[in-house]
């Protein structure tokens, strides 16, 4: 991830400062996370595998209880 980081934000521009390089990796992981689609995912994003799991175990949970 940390080659992805450097490639795709940091090493695209100069930053101002390291306040904006900071808030542009927010802005970045929450993409990488909730929308950029992953092939190691079948094409879905982290956020939607973890929602998955939870459901999953939520649901197995219930049935055992």
């Amino acid at each position: 991830m940390i080659a992805t980081i450097k490639t795709e934000l940091i090493n695209r521009r100069p930053w101002p400062t390291r306040l904006d390089l900071e808030l542009a990796l927010l802005g970045w992981i929450r993409f990488y996370n909730e929308r950029r689609t992953h092939r190691s995912l079948d094409g879905k994003t982290p956020a939607e595998i973890t929602d998955e799991y939870h459901r999953k175990h939520k649901e197995q949970t219930q049935k055992t209880t």
